[in-house]
C-alpha cells in the first residue's frame, strides 16, 4: 500500500472550537481612528520640538512603468504630512534621469506653492492631489472651493 502524498492534519477537528477564540482576540483590538488621533494630539503638543527629523525618499527609474504623475502625486502627499516642515525632507530619485520626470517635479513644485497650505489650511484628506480631485464625496464650503479654483486655474 502505498504512503499518502499529504499527511493528515491533526488540528481538523479543533479548527472550528479555535475559530472563536482566535476571532475575540481579533475584535478586541482597538480598530478606530481615534485610538490613533487623541494620543498624537498629545505628543504633538507636549513634544513637538522633540519629534525627529525624517528623510523620505521616493525612489523612481522607468517613466512608462512608473508614470510621473503617480510619482509627483506621491512626493506631493508626502510633502503634505501633518509633521513640521522643517523636520521632514523629501527626496527624488530618478535612476532613469527621465526628462518627463523632470520637468513634472518642476511642475509640481509650482503646484506645491498653493496645495501645501489649501491641505493644511482645510485639512485635506487624502492628501494626494488625484485622489482628492477624483473623490468628489465631500461639500465644499465658499472659502474652500474659492481656494480649490484658484489652484485649479495656477
Amino acid at each position: 500500500m502505498e504512503a499518502p502524498t499529504r499527511p493528515i492534519r491533526s488540528t481538523t477537528p479543533v479548527r472550528p472550537v479555535d475559530w472563536p477564540i482566535r476571532k475575540q482576540n481579533r475584535v478586541r483590538i482597538p480598530c478606530s481612528p481615534l485610538y490613533l488621533y487623541l494620543p498624537s494630539l498629545v505628543y504633538r503638543d507636549k513634544h513637538e520640538k522633540d519629534l525627529p527629523k525624517v528623510d523620505i525618499f521616493v525612489c523612481t527609474a522607468d517613466p512608462v512603468i512608473e508614470p510621473p504623475v503617480m510619482v509627483i502625486n506621491t512626493v506631493l502627499s508626502v510633502m503634505a504630512y501633518d509633521y513640521p516642515p522643517e523636520k521632514l525632507s523629501v527626496y527624488l530619485s530618478d535612476d532613469g534621469g527621465s526628462d518627463i520626470t523632470y520637468y513634472a517635479l518642476r511642475e509640481a513644485s509650482r503646484f506645491a506653492k498653493h496645495w501645501l497650505p489649501f491641505c493644511k489650511k482645510f485639512k485635506v484628506e487624502p492628501r494626494s492631489p488625484a485622489a482628492y480631485f477624483n473623490s468628489s464625496d465631500d461639500p465644499l464650503d465658499a472659502n474652500q472651493s474659492k481656494e480649490l479654483v484658484l489652484i485649479k486655474i495656477f
